[in-house]
């Protein structure tokens, strides 16, 4: 009884319910264990910081498969004033990924898959969700190989150091990510998809990250 009535103070109400499950059908939880598991990253926050970070129970887990869902859900937070907080693979250990209390938490492991390969190019379009190792291996089947990678390469995703930022193995000779990434396709808050590049994508990156 007393854990029913935790999830049910935590929960997303039932019309947001209803609507997540409409979008994401069996890739929608709300299962208190399953909300739980979600509230947590690879790392533990140090005391001194805890206090800052406003975390809590999430409200929901989804787990989109493709750029629809996500405007979909966008919306619906945009009309429901939900909270969405990102998800790769939670190795930063920062908070990044902890969710505020009933916050919707957006798994995007599911959004793993390499798009295209240019060999002439060495250029390589991937979804957020794709694991750095599982990357390595399918550009190297072609002769190609990452020209930097985090240390949580065996774990990490490429959109979550997107997000992030910051230096890798192989820095030393071609930069910081943000200097290898030619474009990005971002879901902006309003629900529009918008490819940024250049300059642009810049200052995008800058201003999100402040």
């Amino acid at each position: 009884m007393i854990l029913q009535g935790v999830k049910r103070m935590s929960v997303v109400n039932q019309k947001v319910t209803s609507r997540l499950q409409q979008i994401f059908g069996d890739r929608m939880k709300v299962d208190l264990i399953e909300r739980k598991l979600y509230s947590y990253d690879v790392g533990a926050l140090p005391a001194l910081i805890k206090p800052f970070v406003p975390a809590g129970v999430a409200g929901a887990v989804v787990r989109p498969m493709e750029e629809a869902e996500i405007v979909e859900l966008v919306g619906l937070a945009k009309q429901e004033k939900l909270q969405l907080v990102p998800r790769g693979s939670s190795t930063s250990g920062y908070g990044g990924v902890l969710p505020a209390k009933g916050a919707v938490v957006v798994d995007l492991s599911g959004m793993d898959k390499v798009i295209a390969v240019d060999s002439t190019k060495k250029i390589v379009r991937v979804q957020p969700g794709v694991i750095w190792e599982q990357l390595q291996k399918q550009i190297n089947k072609q002769g190609l190989d990452l020209r930097l990678y985090p240390t949580s390469l065996p774990a990490s995703t490429v959109g979550g150091w997107l997000a992030q930022g910051g230096s890798g193995f192989g820095s030393y000779e071609f930069g910081e990510f943000k200097e290898n990434v030619l474009a990005a396709r971002v879901v902006m808050p309003s629900g529009e998809s918008r490819n940024f590049s250049g300059q642009e994508l810049a200052d995008y990156r800058l201003s999100f990250q402040n």
